[in-house]
């Protein structure tokens, strides 16, 4: 819990000086919704196609290239 507080502060700081977030790196769905939830805006995983369903449930969608 203590360690979750300490993200969300370190998120919102960074957020309110429009600093954009990487996250490196989780393959768990719920780790995936707790980052999302706090900010984080580029959460880099692996399993992607897994990840990509919890993606949609925020509102994300996968890109279509453009050529």
């Amino acid at each position: 819990m203590k360690q979750n507080k300490k993200l969300i502060n370190l998120v919102k700081k960074l957020n309110e000086n429009q600093i954009k977030i990487n996250y490196y790196g989780t393959n768990s769905p719920d780790k995936l919704k707790k980052l999302f939830a706090v900010g984080v805006e580029f959460p880099l995983v692996d399993k992607v196609a897994e990840m990509m369903e919890v993606a949609k449930e925020h509102g994300i969608h996968p890109a279509k290239p453009e050529y």
